[in-house]
């Protein structure tokens, strides 16, 4: 679903990176899902 929406907004990579931007949008996700739990919690 990330591939085909950043596919149809052309928002895809020129080149290649170490961290394609697919894997941003869903690292981005979790930090906003888990961002109210405390770090000491988590461990």
């Amino acid at each position: 679903m990330i591939r085909e929406t950043l596919s149809e907004t052309d928002s895809g990579e020129e080149r290649t990176r170490k961290l394609p931007s697919g894997l941003v949008v869903c690292l981005v996700i979790a930090m906003n899902l888990w961002s109210s739990d405390a770090a000491w919690e988590m461990y």
